[in-house]
C-alpha cells in the first residue's frame, strides 16, 4: 500500500512539474524538468505553503546551490584521497631508496622523491583553497535564498512560513514566550481613501517602528494584509505586555504624510503567554493562535488602539 501510494505521489509531483514548466513558458528540457521535479518534492516533503511562482523559483534555486555545494565537498573528498596515494607512494619509493643509500647520487634522488611530494600536497593546498572561494560563495548565495523563502518582500520583517516553522521549533522544545497578535486598525479605510500605495507606505512604517523597539531576537512576521505577529522569547506575559504597549505607542507617534497633510494610525493587539504544551504540538499551536486572535477580536471590539491580555 505504501509503495502504490508513493507512485500516486510520484505521478502527482510529476503532472505538478509539468504543468508549471508550461504555465511558466519555460523549454521542456530535462534539465528544468529535474530542477522543478526536486524542488515541488522538497515542498511536499516540507509542508510549505507556496503562494507565488516566484516562491517556487527560489526554492528551486536555492536546492540547485545545495546539489552544486555537494558536488564540490564530493571534489574535495576524491582530490584529498588521490592526494593521499599519491604521497604514499611517494614516501614508499623514499623508504625503498632509503636502505640503498651508498652514494651522494642516492641522497639526490631522495631529494628528488620528496620534492615530488612537495609538490602534490601543494596542489592540493591551492584546490582546496579555490574549492573553498567557492563554497564560500555558495553558501552565501544559500543564506540569501533562505533569506527570501522566509522574508516578506513588502515590509522585510518574516513572513507567514517562518512563522509557522519558527513557533513549532519553540512549542517543540517547551520554550516559554509571549505571542502578540497585531492588526492596523481601519486599514481597508486608509487604503480606500488614500491608496494601495499609500496603504503599503503604512505596513512599511510599521514594519520599522517594530526594528526600532523590539529586539533581534524577537520575532516580527507579517502574517498576511495589515496582521502582524510578534514572539517576545522567555518573556513573562507582565513584561511583554509593557513592551507591546511601548510598541503600540511609538506606532501612534510615528507620522505618515499624504498630499502635505501629516496622518496618525494606530493597531489593536491580543496578547498571551506560552508556558509549555502538555499535548500535541500542532494543537498546542491552534490553540494558542485561536486565543491571541480572540484577545485581539476583543481589543477591536473594545475601541481599538489597545491591547487586550489574557
Amino acid at each position: 500500500m505504501e509503495m502504490v501510494n508513493k507512485a500516486m505521489n510520484a505521478n502527482k509531483i510529476a503532472k505538478k512539474t509539468m504543468e508549471f514548466l508550461i504555465n511558466q513558458g519555460l523549454p521542456l528540457t530535462p534539465k528544468n524538468y529535474s530542477k522543478f521535479y526536486y524542488a515541488f518534492i522538497y515542498i511536499e516533503e516540507n509542508n510549505i505553503d507556496v503562494f507565488s511562482p516566484e516562491e517556487i523559483f527560489k526554492i528551486a534555486d536555492k536546492i540547485d546551490k545545495e546539489k552544486n555545494l555537494k558536488k564540490i565537498l564530493e571534489k574535495i573528498e576524491e582530490k584529498l584521497e588521490e592526494t593521499a596515494q599519491g604521497v604514499s607512494k611517494q614516501s614508499n619509493k623514499i623508504k625503498q631508496k632509503k636502505k640503498t643509500i651508498e652514494t651522494e647520487e642516492d641522497i639526490q634522488k631522495i631529494l628528488i622523491e620528496l620534492n615530488e611530494t612537495i609538490l602534490i600536497t601543494d596542489g592540493l593546498v591551492k584546490f582546496i583553497y579555490q574549492q573553498k572561494k567557492i563554497i564560500e560563495k555558495i553558501k552565501k548565495e544559500l543564506t540569501e535564498k533562505d533569506q527570501l523563502i522566509y522574508k516578506d518582500e513588502l515590509t522585510g520583517l518574516l513572513n507567514r512560513r517562518a512563522f509557522e516553522k519558527n513557533i513549532k521549533e519553540l512549542v517543540k522544545n517547551n520554550i516559554p514566550f509571549s505571542i502578540a497578535m497585531i492588526d492596523l486598525d481601519n486599514f481597508k479605510f486608509i487604503n480606500d481613501k488614500y491608496g494601495h500605495q499609500f496603504g503599503d507606505e503604512v505596513l512599511k512604517g510599521f514594519a520599522k517602528v517594530t526594528e526600532h523597539t523590539l529586539r533581534d531576537t524577537d520575532g516580527k512576521y507579517r502574517i498576511g494584509g495589515e496582521e502582524f505577529i510578534i514572539i517576545l522569547p522567555k518573556t513573562e506575559l507582565s513584561v511583554a505586555y509593557k513592551v507591546i504597549e511601548r510598541l503600540r505607542e511609538n506606532f501612534n507617534k510615528k507620522e505618515f504624510k499624504h498630499n502635505g497633510k501629516k496622518l496618525h494610525f494606530s493597531f489593536s493587539a491580543g496578547l498571551t503567554e506560552f508556558k509549555g504544551c502538555k499535548e500535541n504540538i500542532d494543537d498546542c499551536i491552534k490553540n494558542l493562535i485561536s486565543k491571541v486572535d480572540s484577545l485581539l477580536y476583543k481589543a477591536k471590539n473594545y475601541g481599538k488602539n489597545i491591547v487586550m491580555t489574557g
